[in-house]
């Protein structure tokens, strides 16, 4: 077990909403989502999301011992702050207040005869500014570092990560990327080669979907793009659905098979690759700085179970119920 080492995520604090009324539109003008909302309040579905701050939440709920788990967000002197406040961890830290712009928001509508989402919005708000001072990362050894693109693309938050990342290196941390929101849509192809040059330590773990790791390699084949992306870092976990995840450790890549959900069942896959995220994350902790193959996949697999379980409920986040599930099923893992 990695003793006396600290986990800092940094990124965007979402409330999000989601409604399951295929007849409902989202506003055109994102500015008018929050009124659109509150005006919507009684068939909306609510849950305290974000990526990182998800997959921090699914990490201390397999992982509950470790302690120093900082989560670098901000929100709204609102309503909806409170909401994110009281439905986020306290082990995560309290998020920081950016006052007096309203907390970031994410609207889904969602079909009820696919469930499958029709259109999405996102206004964020107060969750665009974010500051870690100096003193706050030299305070503790720093073990792991995590962001992602959706939270990198603003210019803020993504110095924030430059100031963290000399530090984490002298310290001989893991820097940990996940290319959520690497989508033409959310973030140009410049962007992202400025920002990935910008980075003054390369991240040693990735985390992507088959969609966002082709964005971003701009290839047209998957295996062209798993053999050629990132190639300094140590471990990338590509999800590809119902196919399972590719896993390039060390240069060699392996497929492990995806935990399976009936059709029928799936409510809602929002929030399933953060959970997916987060306890692979929490599995290999103990074992970061001596991986190997066999506790890669034992921990891939054990993601997969804890992604599945996001995806049939409407909830963004592993819930409280959820956790001795995932519990139980790591133990029937080998």
């Amino acid at each position: 077990m990695i003793e006396n080492g600290r986990l800092i995520g940094l990124g965007l604090a979402l409330v999000d909403h989601k409604i399951k009324n295929k007849e409902v539109l989202l506003p055109q003008n994102i500015n008018d989502l929050p009124v659109f909302l509150d005006k919507h309040d009684g068939i909306i579905h609510m849950s305290a999301g974000g990526p990182i701050c998800n997959t921090l939440m699914a990490f201390i709920s397999y992982l509950p011992q470790q302690s120093i788990v900082r989560l670098y967000s901000a929100i709204g002197e609102d309503k909806k702050g409170e909401f994110f406040r009281q439905h986020t961890s306290e082990k995560l830290g309290p998020p920081q207040i950016n006052s007096p712009k309203t907390t970031g928001l994410w609207a889904c509508v969602i079909d009820e005869s696919t469930n499958e989402i029709k259109e999405k919005l996102s206004y964020y708000g107060a969750a665009q500014t974010v500051s870690i001072s100096k003193k706050d990362v030299a305070e503790e050894k720093n073990t792991l570092f995590i962001t992602d693109v959706s939270s990198c693309k603003f210019p803020d938050i993504l110095n924030q990560a430059e100031d963290v990342l000399p530090e984490l290196k002298r310290e001989g941390g893991l820097f940990v990327l996940s290319l959520n929101g690497a989508r033409p849509s959310a973030v140009s192809n410049t962007y992202l080669d400025s920002m990935f040059r910008s980075l003054p330590y390369q991240p040693q773990i990735i985390f992507a979907n088959q969609a966002e790791l082709l964005y971003v390699t701009g290839k047209t084949n998957l295996q062209d793009a798993i053999y050629t992306a990132f190639p300094s870092s140590q471990l990338l976990i590509t999800t590809c659905g119902k196919d399972g995840a590719i896993i390039r450790f060390e240069g060699d890549v392996t497929t492990i098979p995806t935990y399976t959900v009936e059709k029928d069942k799936v409510t809602d896959e929002t929030g399933a690759g953060d959970a997916f995220m987060g306890t692979m994350l929490a599995v290999l902790y103990p074992r970061l700085f001596s991986m190997d193959k066999k506790i890669i996949t034992k921990a891939a697999k054990i993601a997969s179970y804890a992604g599945a379980l996001i995806t049939q409920t409407l909830n963004s986040r592993v819930a409280n119920e959820q956790v001795a599930l995932i519990q139980k099923y790591a133990k029937s893992v080998d």
